[in-house]
């Protein structure tokens, strides 16, 4: 049982890196596809990528001010 939380785990951390690697723009096509069909199964992890999507446009927006 601890195992298997343990692998849920890192398989999330994976997730959460792929996402900010997609966000830099340093996903393969094969990767992309990979992650979206990850991200429409999944709900929380698609909030997951808009939550860092949006705060990514504010802190641009917010250099931009200062």
């Amino acid at each position: 049982m601890k195992n298997k939380i343990h692998q849920t785990k890192q398989k999330e951390i994976e997730v959460y890196k792929k996402i900010e690697t997609y966000i830099s723009g340093n996903l393969s096509q094969f990767e992309i596809e990979e992650l979206w069909e990850i991200l429409i199964n999944n709900p929380d992890l698609m909030n997951q990528l808009e939550t860092a999507l949006n705060v990514r446009s504010l802190a641009k927006n917010h250099r931009g001010k200062i």
